[in-house]
This record gives structure tokens, sequence and C-alpha cells, in this order.
């Protein structure tokens, strides 16, 4: 099994049967670049995502299909940290396939699903099969794809390790505990922000409307775009633009109670689970939730930064019948937009909405 690395040959892109690959020397996993194999057909992003990759320091390799990346790594995933696979490709086997095939394989390889279909049930699917994360197509913000092939790979490596050490040294406890803490957090953590990512936002959502059937009670969503986020990422950097996600990640923990769920649900959006609060409490939260936002002032190179958001909520009352995870989400989605369309920074109150799913 051979890896190509552009930074040692001046050639094009390296086919898996080319001579002038060369073999992975057995260094430690602590010592080498990152693996990375995309599984895509589509030759033109692929190029442009491999290019991006090697850029970051990453070693990477190509197949065109599930079937050849199985068929690659001859049954050996080690010497892979992460597989960025499409979701649509041709052949018989798709993207959620190639991830489960993976995952029965070897359950300590990330996979990360990449897709241009970004509806609610198939980012689900590809989370509740074992994606360790998604990323939309096309890309349009390089960095942050490169942002999450990055933090697959370490979640990996960490689960890797943690496998090493309970085969080499068992009496190492205490440290087996910490390594078993960190992938914990690894896993629900957004890396920037310090909040829940979306996928765990996702599974506790769900948990919390399962049990309304026994006990019911009320639930309200509030979910989060920050106004102009764009703009400031091109007029003053991304690296002001991750400090804005940050500042408002830490609005949102210091303002709302400790009990509430604080998630990044998207590149600038986040969302809010609020078990036990009506749809109209909810506004009161949401709209302290802007005051606090609008008091934030970040001084860069001579210019005031301030944050504006738009916020829409959705939400059941106590005795109100079950609605899905998914409706809540898509009411609260579409008076979010609603707040946008009526001149943003404000909070716009919806209902749950049911609707097909898009693929």
């Amino acid at each position: 099994f051979f890896f190509s690395s552009r930074r040692r040959h001046t050639s094009s892109l390296c086919d898996w049967s080319s001579d002038v690959c060369l073999p992975i020397s057995p260094i430690s996993t602590h010592e080498r670049p990152s693996r990375v194999m995309i599984v895509d057909d589509d030759t033109v992003s692929t190029l442009l995502l491999g290019e991006a990759l090697e850029g970051a320091g990453f070693e990477f390799r190509i197949a065109a299909s599930g079937e050849r990346c199985l068929e690659e790594m001859g049954g050996d995933t080690t010497l892979v940290d992460v597989v960025l696979s499409d979701i649509k490709m041709p052949g018989g086997m798709d993207g959620f396939e190639l991830l489960e095939r993976l995952r029965a394989i070897d359950d300590t390889l990330s996979v990360v699903l990449m897709t241009g279909y970004d509806g609610y049930e198939m980012v689900r699917r590809a989370m509740s099969i074992g994606a360790y994360d998604y990323i939309g197509k096309p890309i349009r913000r390089m960095e942050e794809a490169i942002d999450s092939v990055r933090r697959a790979a370490g979640a990996t490596r960490l689960v890797r390790e943690r496998a090493e050490l309970l085969e080499e040294a068992r009496e190492r406890n205490e440290l087996l505990h910490a390594l078993n803490g960190e992938l914990q957090i690894l896993a629900s953590t957004d890396a920037l922000t310090g909040v829940c990512n979306r996928r765990h936002v996702d599974l506790s959502l769900e948990r919390q409307m399962s049990g309304r059937s026994a006990a019911p009670f009320a639930v309200s969503l509030l979910l989060l775009d920050i106004d102009h986020f764009k703009r400031i990422n091109d007029e003053h950097g991304h690296e002001l633009g991750d400090e804005v996600l940050r500042m408002v990640a830490l609005t949102l923990l210091s303002t709302l109670r400790p009990q509430d769920l604080v998630g990044r649900y998207g590149g600038e959006e986040f969302l809010v689970v609020l078990a036990g609060v009506t749809p109209r409490e909810a506004m009161t939260v949401a709209e302290r939730v802007l005051g606090a936002l609008g008091d934030i002032e970040i001084e860069h190179e001579g210019s005031t930064v301030r944050i504006g958001a738009s916020i829409g909520i959705a939400g059941i009352e106590q005795d109100e019948p079950d609605v899905s995870a998914r409706d809540l989400v898509r009411g609260a989605d579409l008076a979010m937009y609603q707040a946008k369309d009526n001149g943003r920074n404000r909070v716009v109150l919806g209902v749950p909405v049911s609707r097909p799913a898009r693929y």
C-alpha cells in the first residue's frame, strides 16, 4: 500500500499503480503527516481539495469509487487517518455503504462524508451510522473543510493511541481515563467555540423529544445566525471571524441557564435547546441574548466590530402532542430566515414545520 507525496515528487497526482509512489515507512503515527483518502469521482473538485490538503501538511490519495477505496486499502486501514468520501458516487456503493463497511473493518478510522444535498435526514443518517462529520458541496470555505479533516485525523489518532495503551500498559489507568475524557469531548464539542457540535445537539434533542411521551414538558429552540458574517470575514479576515464565533458562543453560555444546550449548528449558526421553556418564554430569552450580543464591541485595526444576529424560535407547550426534533428545527430555521427577510438583528417566533426531506 503506497501514498504519494507531491512535496517529494514533481509529477502530477500519482496513480495507485505508479512507480513514482513511495512506500510508507513503518514510522510512528506521531512522526508522519496525517493521511487522507479522498473518495470522489469529481476530478476537478477532488484535485482542488487535494491541493488544499497538501498545502495544509496532509498526505492524500484518491479513489474514484467506494469499491476502489476498499480495494486499495486491502483490508489494512491503519495507514489511513481519515477517509473523505462523497455520498453520491457511480457504481454499486455509495458513501453510506462505504462508511458502514469501513466501520465494520476499523471503528477507529474517522470518516467525513461530503454531500451536495444538505437535508436534515441525510445529515442525521450520516451521523447515526458513525460519520465523524459532514461537509457540504460545493466546498465554499476550504479552510473549514481542512479544519474538519484535521479534527477527524486527531480523533483517529487519539482512538488508536488509546488502543495501543490498552495493549502495552494496562497499569496506566489514569492516563487512559484522561484520553477517554478527551475523546468524549472531541466527539461532542466544536473545536473552535467550545460549545457542542451539531451531531451532539441533534442526538440530545432527539433524546429529549423521545422523553416527552413519558413526562410531557415544554421545549423551545432558538436558531441564531450571525448577521453579515461573510462581510466580517471579508473586511477583517477569518481570524477575527473566528473570534466573533467564540464571542457569540461565550455570550450564549453566560446568558443562558447551565442546563440549556448550546451548539454550533453550522458555519455561523448556533442552536439552543430550552427544555421546560414555552415558545413565548423563549421570546424573552432570545431578546435577552440579542441584547447581550449587541453589547459586544471588538476593536480591530482601528475599527470597532459589532455583532448582530437573526434568531428564529420554534417550540411546543407542555400539553401539546409530540412533534419530531426535525420539525422543531425546521420551524426555527424558517423563522430565522424570516428574521433575515424582515431586516436582521431581530427575533421571530415560528412554529414546528413538517415537510418532505430534500435529497
